[in-house]
């Protein structure tokens, strides 16, 4: 049996042993000894996967409390502006009174409608309340029984005044607490003086469902007040609510309900869509929000380079060592971005957790539906993951370029 040469059997081990170094290193291998890593690094490695769990869970929360607040405002308006419709005289058009019981019982009987009241012009009156001589400015809104019932006003304390009382024009007022508050009234029953003539407070609200421009003024009987040329039915507007969805289908209606004569005379239009400025409101806040998120994922990512620079300090000797049996450049920069980006990974899950924790927390409690895209776990996840390839890499290359002759020196 032939006996090899040494030189040659030391010349096949030699490649060999070349060949094994430059073996690729698994997966399996990489992540176990990321895990290891960690473990050891103990309570360092919990504060620094916090950093980022702030970062993303702030990440998830904003962006989930944006959604849900966005739905909330839009069914709000649905519910109440988009049910809303406003019947006045068109510009240019010959003077005509659409305000008579018989064309409101016309509008009422639209499909769709809920309530049609008519409004007189506003207007704003010096208030007294004796036996106080000092007089207070109020804007003051003429309303009839069904325009009242549209406004819907939230009542604090008393009754409002009823169809009834506008039909007689009873001498009644229903003041806002702002009002209330700067005449000092705090009980229905307080009588008030507007141009000489006495009114019974019967109520007092706190807000309405529509017509804003309310809540500092008052409501009055229509019929109470006109304006000084008497021409407040030609300027008087027609307040339609309507059901969900409806009031596209009864605006194309109404004018014609309220002057079949000649439909042209009356302008019926909805409440400017205020969608816009939500929308530009909800900007703002994500462009907020955005930049508080980069501030925190700035944090977490030098947290995560702070550590990794630290543990490739410790681990010098140990890196060193492992150059000397065989480890490649890659092999080390390859198991320290691992270990960063397991870190950067496991605060991402974490925070992800945490963000929908407390967007459908905060949402029960408001009983609003929480509403959270798959786009922003998925962000918060990446977003976790590229803090800790980014904080690998300062480390990495510093690893790397160790010489195993200084490393093993420092043993």
């Amino acid at each position: 049996m032939a006996v090899p040469a040494p030189g040659m059997g030391m010349s096949r081990t030699g490649a060999e042993l070349r060949l094994a170094a430059r073996r690729r290193v698994f997966v399996g291998d990489v992540l176990r000894e990321a895990a290891a890593s960690m473990r050891a690094q103990g309570l360092k490695a919990v504060l620094v996967i916090a950093g980022v769990v702030v970062a993303t869970a702030t990440l998830v929360t904003m962006s989930g409390l944006s959604s849900t607040l966005s739905r909330q405002v839009t069914d709000e308006f649905d519910s109440f502006r988009a049910t809303e419709l406003v019947a006045t005289q068109a510009a240019g058009a010959t003077s005509i009174d659409f305000t008579e019981p018989g064309d409101l019982e016309r509008v009422r009987t639209i499909s769709g409608v809920v309530h049609a009241g008519v409004m007189d012009p506003p207007g704003t009156f010096l208030v007294e309340r004796p036996p106080s001589s000092g007089m207070t400015e109020v804007a003051i809104q003429p309303v009839d029984a069904d325009a009242l019932r549209a406004i819907r006003p939230h009542l604090t304390v008393g009754t409002p005044f009823n169809s009834l009382h506008v039909r007689s024009r009873s001498p009644l007022i229903m003041l806002s607490e702002s009002a209330a508050r700067r005449l000092g009234v705090a009980r229905p029953g307080t009588g008030v003086r507007i141009d000489g003539l006495m009114l019974t407070v019967t109520a007092i609200y706190s807000d309405v469902d529509r017509r804003d421009e309310v809540l500092v003024g008052a409501l009055v009987p229509r019929g109470v007040f006109t304006t000084s040329d008497g021409s407040s039915a030609n300027r008087a507007r027609v307040l339609i609510e309507t059901q969900s969805g409806a009031a596209d289908a009864v605006r194309e209606r109404a004018a014609i309900a309220l002057a079949p004569e000649d439909a042209r005379v009356v302008s019926v239009s909805r409440p400017l869509d205020a969608s816009g400025f939500r929308q530009g409101i909800e900007g703002n806040v994500r462009s907020l929000a955005l930049g508080v998120v980069l501030i925190a994922l700035v944090m977490g990512t030098i947290s995560i380079a702070s550590s990794a620079v630290s543990s490739v300090h410790a681990r010098t000797a140990e890196l060193g060592l492992r150059t000397v049996v065989g480890a490649l450049r890659r092999h080390i920069f390859f198991q320290i971005m691992a270990e960063t980006l397991a870190l950067g990974l496991a605060g991402a899950v974490i925070g992800a957790y945490t963000g929908v924790a407390v967007v459908v927390g905060i949402s029960t409690w408001n009983g609003w539906r929480p509403v959270l895209t798959p786009v922003a776990i998925a962000s918060a996840l990446l977003a976790g993951a590229a803090a800790g390839i980014v904080a690998g890499l300062p480390p990495a290359w510093r690893a790397v370029r160790l010489q195993p002759v200084d490393a093993l020196r420092r043993q």
